[in-house]
């Protein structure tokens, strides 16, 4: 089977609206509930095929109820490649953000944060192929469906790819939970990627070193950190905020 469901009329719309083509079915209780009836309306407009179970077929298919009862089968999310990044570059230079992620392994973190980008108009989240989580069924709820909106990249060597981005003019922040500059008074510019760190370790060594301006977030208390997906969405404000359209590097 190269698909699974996931139950939810948030989930269900976006990817109706932004990955149609991974909508293999949309399933729906009957009589409709009303939450669903907009879902099973957009999806006919669209083509896609649209089944109705009785209450506790659908159940049994989930495993759970359906919420809003209404569910999407979904095949296997699709990724960008890394030669896709400078193409995304040159459609918005002067507003693209770029997040990438060193390591990030809690699928409830990638998919808090992809929500977040989302919101705050991020071009694309950057994943290395080894060691991080990838778009899973998982990430897909955390984010509530918002991760539809998003390419995400998989690349090889980060460390190698911020340094290429650099050398086209991208400004590499990187988070870090201390050390670093504030954010709220850091001195930011477009394009711009934001790499954040792992839970436990943060960001490694090579990843700094290919960072521009490390930024950390000041609070109130003796806590040390935040949760790093609570941390980007910070972030992602004062970005949203503070950064202003060039100039490109010249270094």
């Amino acid at each position: 089977m190269n698909f699974f469901y996931l139950s939810g009329a948030g989930i269900t719309t976006e990817f109706l609206r932004f990955r149609r083509h991974l909508v293999k079915e949309v399933l729906v209780e009957a009589p409709v509930p009303f939450e669903a009836q907009k879902v099973v309306e957009h999806a006919k407009r669209l083509g896609v095929q649209v089944s109705f179970l009785s209450k506790s077929e659908l159940r049994m298919l989930l495993k759970s109820p359906a919420r809003q009862g209404v569910a999407v089968a979904l095949r296997p999310f699709d990724y960008a490649s890394e030669d896709e990044l400078l193409p995304f570059l040159e459609q918005d230079k002067h507003e693209t953000i770029f997040v990438a992620l060193d390591c990030i392994q809690d699928p409830q973190n990638l998919g808090a944060i992809a929500r977040s980008a989302a919101f705050f108009g991020v071009r694309a989240l950057i994943v290395p192929k080894d060691r991080s989580v990838k778009v899973t069924d998982s990430v897909i709820r955390a984010s509530q469906g918002a991760v539809a909106r998003l390419d995400v990249v998989l690349v090889t060597n980060l460390q190698r790819t911020l340094r290429h981005l650099g050398e086209h003019g991208v400004f590499v922040v990187g988070a870090v939970a201390s050390g670093g500059v504030d954010i709220a008074s850091s001195d930011l510019r477009y394009p711009l990627c934001l790499v954040v760190g792992s839970e436990h370790e943060g960001l490694r060594r090579l990843v700094k070193e290919r960072c521009d301006i490390l930024v950390s977030i000041f609070g109130k208390s003796d806590l040390d950190s935040i949760n790093v997906a609570s941390a980007t969405s910070v972030i992602l404000y004062e970005v949203s905020k503070r950064a202003r359209h060039g100039p490109e590097r010249t270094s």
